[in-house]
């Protein structure tokens, strides 16, 4: 990952690679694992950051650190591993390409079928037809709606998942809400 083998490295070596948040800006050193570890005494799990190579290929890394601790229980050094995370990240943008495209491809024949189901309620209800069959196709409308929804959430979760849609945060007033449920 750093391009180079470390095997013990001190806290002045460790800190001059250039590891960085998710988002790129630069970790302080105090705020990488090692140090982190060092001077807490406590292990810093599962931490992401973003690891910028000597050739400036930028790699997500997953950190995991841990003090090491001598025989007289004090913090003796420390260890720290690293996790490439790139592949796993092109698997997650996969899979939600997947879904994404998946979800697409089912809302065509959910909309032919709502449509059908539309046109066969009208002429039902201009044919005098009774209240069962009616209530059925009334049924399979909603349940197309229904369908429909689920799938543009679900379309909408694969794309704030992959970065491709962000929230917009705002204030809102949920009392209306809560009086409705």
């Amino acid at each position: 990952l750093f391009g180079r083998r470390i095997e013990a490295a001190n806290i002045e070596e460790y800190a001059n690679n250039p590891i960085n948040t998710k988002d790129g800006h630069p970790l302080p050193p105090h705020e990488i694992a090692l140090a982190k570890v060092l001077q807490t005494g406590y292990p810093l799990l599962q931490r992401e950051y973003m690891l910028e190579q000597a050739s400036g290929k930028r790699i997500p890394i997953l950190t995991n650190a841990a003090p090491l601790l001598g025989d007289d229980g004090e913090i003796a050094g420390a260890v720290v591993i690293f996790q490439d995370m790139a592949r796993w990240h092109r698997l997650e943008e996969e899979r939600d390409d997947a879904i994404a495209a998946i979800a697409h491809d089912l809302k065509n024949p959910l909309t032919t079928i709502r449509g059908s189901a539309e046109l066969v309620l009208r002429r039902a209800r201009t044919d005098g037809r009774g209240e069962r069959e009616i209530g059925r196709l009334e049924t399979i409308i909603g349940q197309a709606d229904r369908m429909r929804d689920f799938l543009g959430s679900l379309v909408d979760v694969a794309r704030l998942h992959s970065g491709k849609l962000a929230l917009v945060k705002h204030a809102l007033d949920v009392e209306p809400l809560v009086r409705r449920i």
